[in-house]
């Protein structure tokens, strides 16, 4: 375990999403054998973020270590009181400012943190993970130009710290600033191997429609080992019509691992470039990996409704009706069993 929380990117930029069911993922959605409805990606599992570099220097005293060894073990009511006692004790040491903010995030006390992180900059402004920590904080309290501040400031001592860049950029893009382009661009170039930096990247690309810089970037994303973040990467692929790099990348993440929701999203791309048999192999191949997997039945169910299957189509359409219940799934596939004459 670090001896300090991770740097927390803001809530705002990586949204945990949850399964919506409209039939919009491409233009002209619900005509014709129906793509998959538009699903945001998932959240990514990497809460820490890319590895930021330099590090704390050496404890300054034997209770700033104490109050560090009480982080260490999660204990932070107690890493508080040691570091509260060490930094009364010395209020220009900016290791006991730096651990008691830590602490106190940890507690909740975040507006405390926010005051501790600034003092320990005031005696040290050099201290790389007092920027790093107050400009994350203020992301997550959507204080972009603050957090803009902290993070510019840092760079100036740390230029290629992965984590003050990717917090820089990250304010840079909430505040709609044209240099968030070039941010991101850097950020990517100190942390390649951050694919939820990258994807975050080609968001911002797509939305500029910078299509072919958001699809390169994309291109990396899908080659992701989890696959949360190659179908995030492929549903991106598929709303900028990319639908051969959609395909050519799930055709691999799929090869190492059968994965009914992967099935789904490249049976979605192969219908956008018109191959009917090759998606209704995947979504079959979906239902056929995970038959409790309420999407795939939708996309079966809309495929044969599409061809004029009615009875198959409304035998997978009422099972997505009863495995999707409670989700906006469950209205799409109750809109699409009464088009069932």
């Amino acid at each position: 375990m670090s001896s300090h929380t991770p740097p927390r990117r803001s809530s705002n930029q990586l949204r945990a999403f949850t399964l919506s069911a409209l039939c919009a993922l491409f233009s002209g959605a619900c005509g014709g054998s129906a793509p998959p409805p538009e699903e945001p990606p998932p959240a990514f599992d990497d809460e820490e973020g890319p590895s930021g570099g330099g590090s704390v220097a050496k404890a300054s005293s034997s209770a700033v270590q104490e109050g560090i060894d009480a982080i260490q073990a999660e204990d932070f009511a107690k890493a508080k009181e040691i570091l509260t006692a060490a930094h009364e004790k010395d209020p220009k040491d900016p290791q006991a400012a730096f651990y008691l903010g830590v602490a106190q995030e940890n507690t909740g006390d975040v507006e405390a943190a926010v005051e501790s992180y600034k003092k320990a900059l005031a005696s040290d402004p050099k201290l790389t993970e007092a920027s790093v920590n107050l400009s994350a904080v203020l992301l997550d309290r959507e204080d972009y130009a603050g957090s803009l501040e902290v993070a510019e400031a840092g760079l100036k001592g740390a230029p290629k710290h992965a984590l003050l860049s990717t917090n820089k950029a990250i304010a840079l893009a909430a505040l709609d600033k044209p240099e968030a382009f070039e941010a991101y661009k850097a950020a990517v170039a100190v942390s390649p191997d951050n694919l939820e930096l990258r994807y975050e990247y080609a968001q911002l690309l797509a939305k500029a429609d910078k299509k072919e810089a958001a699809i390169e970037e994309l291109r990396s994303v899908i080659q992701s080992p989890d696959p949360a973040v190659a179908g995030a990467a492929a549903n991106m692929l598929g709303k900028l019509g990319a639908f051969a790099e959609c395909i050519a990348g799930l055709d691999k993440a799929l090869k190492a691992k059968p994965n009914p929701d992967l099935y789904v999203r490249r049976g979605a791309c192969r219908h956008g470039m018109n191959d009917e048999t090759g998606a209704l192999a995947d979504y079959q191949a979906a239902v056929s990996a995970d038959d409790e997997f309420a999407p795939g039945h939708y996309y079966l169910g809309r495929h044969y409704l599409a061809t004029g299957k009615k009875k198959d189509a409304k035998t997978h359409l009422a099972k997505a009706v009863e495995l999707g219940a409670g989700t906006p799934l469950e209205a799409a596939a109750k809109k699409a069993l009464a088009e069932i004459k």
